[in-house]
């Protein structure tokens, strides 16, 4: 064997082993489990603000633009597959004034960018309890309370 042939092996012997390496870190990336513990992918999921991903795909840290308030839990973090928080909001007042819902109390939270919905005793509330504004719209609809039916006979 030539002194040319035996380097060529060699690199090739090199380069195949660094390759290997490179796939089995890739298994390690997120814990001990492998990489079917990733979680969703969340870094462009926040409306009018940021996501900002850290310690190799486990922590997330929410920001909101100028202007909006974070409604939620600031950081979130990876666990088996699953953030332990949900996606927070970014929310700013701005909203025109939701219609009133009958039946029900209204709680405002950050400076009313965010409405609660509560139904007084006797009715159901049907729809989401919280709505938030986006600086210009509202997230849904309000929700309804519906009153419980009651049957009476005729005597």
């Amino acid at each position: 064997m030539d002194k040319r042939r035996f380097y060529l092996e060699c690199i090739s012997i090199v380069l195949v082993a660094f390759m290997l390496q490179m796939i089995m870190a890739s298994f390690d990336d997120d814990d001990d489990e492998g990489p079917w513990n990733r979680c969703p992918w969340i870094r462009n999921s926040l409306k009018n603000g940021r996501v900002k991903i850290r310690s190799r795909g486990r922590i997330a840290k929410f920001l909101c633009e100028p202007g909006y308030e974070l409604a939620g839990k600031r950081f979130a973090t990876c666990v088996r597959g699953q953030w332990n928080n949900p996606i927070p909001v970014c929310v700013s007042r701005g909203c025109h004034r939701p219609p009133h819902v009958d039946n029900a109390r209204l709680t405002l939270m950050y400076r009313g960018a965010v409405l609660m919905y509560d139904c007084l005793p006797g009715y159901t509330l049907e729809g989401g309890a919280s709505i938030y504004c986006d600086g210009r719209r509202w997230s849904t609809e309000p929700p309804s309370c519906i009153g419980k039916f009651n049957i009476s006979f005729c005597k």
